[in-house]
Order: structure tokens, then C-alpha cells, then sequence
């Protein structure tokens, strides 16, 4: 049986924004609650707009449809600037310094590069 590597990375990773955007609906109230303490008034609005992206974003991104290279670049950019806004400035600003060490930090870096490597993998495979 032939292995198809990249639809399984692609599903895999889909996988965990899926299950975190079904998270967040579940945990509706506690999310906003959450996310207000980074985008205030906006928290609900950002919330949504997390769950948005995370399910039918990862689920286009898995499947190729839609243009599946460039929901690759969306989940990218998603997970940096959630890496960003969410992880490091929050720990900047309680720490005065990078939380580099954070597993939440190393994990959306891990992501990163998974998403990068099957982003690298369709464009050079022959």
C-alpha cells in the first residue's frame, strides 16, 4: 500500500486547529472572556474570527480544495500572529522578556513548520 505523506501531514495537521476551533466553540464564553484581555471590546469579534479560520480554513487546507496552497499561507499567518498576540506580547509585558521557553510558543513554531514543509513539498515534487 502506497502512502500518500503530504495528504497525511495535511490531515494531521488539520486536525489540531479543528479540534481547536471546536474548543472554542464549546468554550465559547471562557474564549471571549480570554481574548479580552488582549483585544478588549473586540474579544467576541477576534473570537469568531479565530474559530473562522481554525475549522473551515484547516479543513479547505487539508483536503487541497479552494486553492489548498494558499490556505497554507493563511494558517501561516494565522499562527504567527496568533504566536505573537497571544503568546509573546501577554508574556513580554507580565515577564519583561520573550517567553520563548513557553510550550504553546514552541509548539505554534512546530506548526509552522509543518505547514512549511508540506507548503515546500507541493511545490517541488515533480
Amino acid at each position: 500500500m502506497k502512502i500518500n505523506y503530504l495528504t497525511l501531514s495535511r490531515y494531521l495537521i488539520a486536525l489540531l486547529f479543528v479540534v481547536a476551533g471546536i474548543g472554542k466553540i464549546a468554550n465559547f464564553n471562557s474564549m471571549v472572556s480570554m481574548m479580552s484581555s488582549n483585544f478588549g471590546a473586540l474579544a467576541t469579534v477576534v473570537t469568531i474570527l479565530v474559530i473562522v479560520i481554525e475549522i473551515p480554513v484547516a479543513i479547505a487546507y487539508a483536503y487541497g480544495k479552494w486553492k489548498g496552497n494558499y490556505m497554507n499561507y493563511v494558517l501561516i499567518a494565522f499562527t504567527i500572529a496568533a504566536t505573537v498576540m497571544i503568546h509573546l506580547i501577554p508574556s513580554v509585558q507580565a515577564q519583561g522578556m520573550i517567553g520563548l521557553t513557553d510550550v504553546n510558543v514552541l509548539k505554534n513554531l512546530a506548526i509552522i513548520g509543518g505547514l512549511i514543509a508540506t507548503l515546500h513539498y507541493v511545490h517541488n515534487r515533480a
